[in-house]
């Protein structure tokens, strides 16, 4: 498991369950935790064992430490997470136009959906493929631009100059004559 793997399992676990600076503590704890273990990423990924085995462990202390409030700010953490699916779900109907489900779908408007609002949940080929067609959009918008460029200058200038050129010796023939 890398790190990348192992801290996205950790906040989906903790998603819904505890606040989100919560939540970011505990994710900035671990990726430091990686950062300064000194071994691969791996090793320390088998050395913590299951992402969802130490959110439940995050999530029972956190219960404890806040006691009779804890009940509250679950909710509100709950809450807070229902919302931010639910306008994420509604921009992902809006931008693909297909209906929002549990698992992400594959395609091309899915995945560039994910590559400008949710990276975190794209997997490295599906990142490798975003890039790709943002790179090849980029590429014929410049082409295109190019061509129209190229038009102007090839067809359009001269024949705009020959115009200009006819003008003025008709305006001088028409006021010497």
């Amino acid at each position: 498991m890398t790190k990348r793997e192992f801290l996205d399992g950790l906040t989906v676990a903790l998603s819904g369950r505890i606040p989100e600076d919560e939540i970011r503590k505990q994710v900035d704890y671990y990726n430091g935790y990686f950062e300064s273990a000194g071994k691969t990423e791996a090793e320390v990924a088998e050395e913590l064992g299951e992402p969802s085995i130490i959110a439940r462990t995050v999530i029972t202390g956190y219960e404890n430490n806040k006691g009779a409030m804890a009940d509250i700010y679950q909710r509100e953490a709950r809450d807070e997470y229902s919302n931010r699916q639910k306008s994420k779900d509604r921009a992902y109907e809006s931008f693909t136009g297909e209906p929002a489900g549990d698992e992400p779908k594959g395609g091309i408007k899915s995945i560039l959906f994910r590559f400008f609002f949710d990276r975190q949940s794209l997997k490295v080929y599906e990142k490798v493929i975003a890039v790709i067609i943002v790179v090849v959009a980029i590429a014929v918008i410049l082409s295109i631009v190019a061509v129209i460029l190229d038009f102007t200058f090839s067809v359009l200038l001269p024949i705009i100059l020959v115009l200009l050129i006819v003008g003025v010796i008709m305006s001088f023939i028409s006021r010497n004559f």
